[in-house]
């Protein structure tokens, strides 16, 4: 079975050029939160990585459309090891580990590498393209992360705010407490639902939330909203295809949570953001999907990032072919804007919400 996998990781060297400064680039952010990842890292390098798996073609060199370009050397860096990026992905393209990749590579504000590798259309045998559309998976949770920071630096939204304040279905919310046979409480470390916790729930009581779900729960995936416990086998909800965040969130404020809040840290993978999300709609007047074209994807110049794509851009979506792919419906329109893994974007796309995170808010005059 082929599985796709996206990888987006900024490499960050202490004591090196902190980017591009220009008093006229866009400025989308000046948190305390942005400020101190550009300042406490003076970000040197970014490499956007983004694999599909499984054949092979040529490895060209591609010029970005929007940010400058350098030669490796001007930047302190070499040919020849970057030329060691094309060995290696060539490499797991020939032996048949991924499908192909993009590879995009900047170091002060300047691009010094952008090669693609492979295929996007096995069947069809079409080389990769340096503009390829991928699924962001939860590289989409990024996105969420600077636009919750742009109501919180309007000081329309605060991270202590109470979901409630915005969603009152989480007004009174309860959480799952297991208890053994004596009804004396299960420690957190059993609470941890076993392979089969859907059809094989053990006895549980549902308490108050001895705190209100924060804003800040929900950032830093200390809510208990569907975090992998229990709270979801006692009351299973299902996303339809018809679900807005708006009827979805809704029916989430139903599930109990699986800790109390602000007690434990456990990833909620689908759920947790898109409560974010749906807080943003409220505070906003708009849909997440237009929040993030106008106050991120259009100022950044991210032409090709969207939750549905328009038909000018279906001839760039990588074509997956696996089962699980077509399971999922990647490519299938959607109105559900998941904050937590429903964009879709190109390797240059998210190269420039990267630099613009290491510039510390702020990219293109």
């Amino acid at each position: 079975m082929q599985k796709m996998r996206v990888y987006v990781t900024v490499l960050r060297t202490l004591g090196l050029s902190p980017g591009i400064k220009n008093e006229n680039m866009t400025h989308l952010q000046r948190t305390p939160i942005l400020n101190s990842y550009a300042i406490g890292y003076t970000a040197a390098l970014i490499i956007c990585v983004f694999f599909v798996a499984s054949a092979a073609f040529g490895v060209p060199e591609h010029k970005p459309s929007e940010m400058p370009s350098a030669k490796p050397e001007s930047v302190d860096m070499t040919t020849e090891g970057l030329r060691r990026i094309d060995s290696a992905i060539q490499e797991q393209v020939t032996a048949g580990h991924i499908q192909g990749a993009v590879t995009v590579v900047a170091r002060r504000g300047m691009v010094v590498h952008f090669s693609s590798h492979g295929q996007m259309d096995v069947k069809k045998k079409r080389p990769m393209e340096h503009d390829a559309i991928y699924r962001m998976a939860s590289s989409s949770k990024t996105v969420l992360g600077v636009a919750a920071m742009i109501l919180i630096e309007e000081g329309k939204m605060q991270p202590n705010d109470p979901v409630s304040k915005y969603i009152p279905a989480f007004a009174n919310v309860k959480v799952v407490e297991l208890i053994d046979a004596n009804y004396k409480e299960a420690k957190s470390a059993s609470a941890k639902p076993k392979k089969k916790f859907k059809t094989d729930v053990p006895k549980y009581r549902l308490v108050p939330a001895e705190t209100p779900v924060t804003v800040h729960h929900l950032l830093t995936h200390t809510s208990g909203i569907m975090s992998g416990g229990y709270g979801h086998a006692v009351n299973p909800v299902k996303r339809t295809a018809e679900d807005t965040l708006a009827t979805y969130v809704t029916r989430i404020a139903k599930v109990p949570l699986d800790f109390q809040p602000g007690t434990r840290w456990s990833y909620s993978p689908r759920t947790g953001l898109d409560v974010v999300a749906r807080v943003i709609e409220i505070i906003s007047g708009t849909s997440y999907d237009r929040f993030l074209r106008e106050r991120i994807f259009d100022p950044l110049k991210m032409n090709s990032t969207y939750f549905n794509l328009p038909e000018t851009l279906e001839t760039k979506r990588v074509v997956l072919n696996a089962d699980w792919a077509k399971a999922k419906g990647w490519g299938r329109r959607t109105n559900y804007y998941s904050a937590s893994g429903g964009l879709s974007s190109t390797a240059e796309d998210f190269l420039h919400f990267q630099q613009m995170l290491l510039n510390g808010g702020v990219l293109f005059g």
